[in-house]
């Protein structure tokens, strides 16, 4: 995988952290605005940040599972890991899949053109 595949899919891998944090801003927002509702009227507001929230925790979700789907993927069709590896990491991705899938990727795929340049110098 070229360079710039590796910063791409570093970027994607982080980026449903990135929506999480958005998306936390938002509900702050979305408690500020709900402070002065009364009779049961749902301010204009309010509901475009409900909105909005959803598309953002959607958008995060979808991405987290593409990629998870995506690194199961990749880690058994890795041929520098054994099969105990494969599974390992499989497992983990399945269960962690928050933790496991960058280190995943900083371990497997990031570091990999490092390690392969050392070894040939």
């Amino acid at each position: 995988m070229s360079k710039a595949g590796k910063i791409t899919l570093g970027v994607l891998t982080f980026l449903p952290y990135l929506l999480l944090g958005i998306y936390f801003i938002t509900m702050t927002f979305v408690l500020k605005d709900t402070t002065p509702v009364q009779y049961g009227r749902i301010p204009f507001p309010l509901m475009t940040n409900v909105v909005w929230m959803l598309f953002i925790l959607i958008l995060a979700g979808l991405l987290g599972f593409g990629l998870l789907m995506y690194y199961i993927v990749h880690a058994f069709n890795n041929q520098a890991l054994s099969s105990q590896e494969k599974i390992s990491w499989v497992l983990f991705m399945v269960i962690i899949s928050g933790v496991t899938c960058p280190l995943y990727w900083y371990s497997r795929i990031w570091k990999t053109h490092d390690t392969l340049y050392m070894a040939a110098s």
